[in-house]
């Protein structure tokens, strides 16, 4: 298996298929979408430093330990810290977002209504990893 680039964790089963439908369209390769939390650290916790991915994107709003958790998990642990952590949510709020970038969010996203939109954030994700 080569290395995951860019790493989606989202609970939604619609909105992890358009995602991967986007990035498809967009030619992208070496992406990965997950359904949670703990899929996330299960699959990080297999890897060797040099093959955890460019880039993580997080939905917030997911059971059991949500975006918000994960990201302070991931930025205070040694192995995961240094990896750019992308918020892409359904939340506008500023508070939250200001929060997530206080905890080390490299960027936060609110997800669009239509599917080009999300292919512009996608194809932005893509290309700053």
């Amino acid at each position: 298996m080569s290395p995951v680039k860019l790493l989606f964790v989202d609970d939604d089963p619609d909105d992890r298929e358009l995602i991967q439908e986007g990035l498809s369209a967009l030619g992208a390769e070496a992406f990965l979408v997950l359904d949670s939390g703990q899929s996330l650290f299960d699959f990080l916790k297999n890897l060797k430093a040099v093959d955890l991915p460019e880039a993580i994107v997080l939905d917030l709003n997911m059971p059991q330990m949500g975006g918000f958790e994960i990201l302070q998990h991931l930025k205070t642990n040694d192995l995961y810290q240094r990896i750019p952590v992308y918020i892409l949510t359904t939340s506008a709020s500023t508070d939250l977002k200001r929060q997530c970038i206080i905890e080390g969010a490299a960027g936060y996203y609110i997800k669009p209504g239509s599917l080009n939109e999300l292919n512009v954030i996608l194809n932005e994700l893509y290309d700053t990893v």
